[in-house]
This record gives structure tokens, sequence and C-alpha cells, in this order.
């Protein structure tokens, strides 16, 4: 490559990421913690979902101490939900234990919004261990 070539591409580069920087100055955010059911020990790995639509979303994963954000969302309406697909212990949720989508906290962010401590505690859940069986002989069912 020669060098006109090279300080073309380097300016198109530049530019690009200039483009990039009023989008990200206006960008809204979400954070918070999610604890164990005393509110104080820290949950990490729990999937934290921001939902702008019931079936589309934006992920985070909670870190070391619980804490998850959302940093560079685009305005609009969001729904947080609280999921554990991996450790398999605590019961999923939705903001302020809401049931459902349809009843869970709107968060309605403009340009340069942000909601901190948007934080949850989760219950441990229970499990159920056993076999299924017939009730005309006790055949185990597949």
């Amino acid at each position: 490559m020669n060098a006109s070539h090279f300080l073309r591409w380097a300016m198109y580069c530049f530019a690009l990421i200039l483009a990039t920087f009023p989008q990200i100055s206006h960008a809204a955010e979400i954070s918070g913690r999610v604890t164990a059911e005393d509110g104080i020990t820290p949950i990490a790995g729990i999937t934290v979902q921001a939902r702008f639509e019931e079936n589309a979303w934006y992920g985070a994963v909670t870190d070391s101490n619980g804490e998850y954000s959302f940093p560079f969302l685009s305005a609009a309406t969001y729904k947080i939900r609280f999921e554990d697909n991996d450790l398999n212990t605590y019961l999923n949720e939705w903001y302020e234990n809401a049931a459902d989508y349809a009843s869970a906290t709107s968060f309605v962010l403009g340009d340069n919004d942000v909601a901190n401590g948007v934080d949850a505690s989760l219950a441990v859940g229970g499990r159920l261990i056993g076999t299924v069986t017939a009730d005309n002989g006790g055949a185990q069912l597949p």
C-alpha cells in the first residue's frame, strides 16, 4: 500500500470513528447490582436482560460484585429481567418482582438518560427430584 492509499484509508477510518461519537455521547444507560435474598451477598454470573420488546433484548452478565451495566442503549422503553441460566440456584424474576413482561416496570430512557440502582435480590429456588410412574402398576414413564 503506498502512502497515498494509506492516508486515504486512515482518513476514512478517522471519519467513521468521529461519526460514532454523536451516537455514543447521546447513549442512555441502565446499571445495577444483583444480590442474594439477604440484599448483601453479590451474585456473579446472573444474566440481565434489558428488553425493549417482549422477545428482543440486550444482555449482560453480573461480575464478581454482582454488578451489571448497559452503557450504550438507544433511547427507548426497557424492562429488566434477571435470569440464573448457569447456576440453577436462584429464581428468575423481573425488576421489582413483577410476574411477567406485561406487568414489569418500564424504564423510559431518552438520550443521555441514566437509570442507576436497578437492583435485584434473588431468592433461592427449589428443585424436584424423583421418578414419575404410571398409576396402573407403577411402570416408569419416559
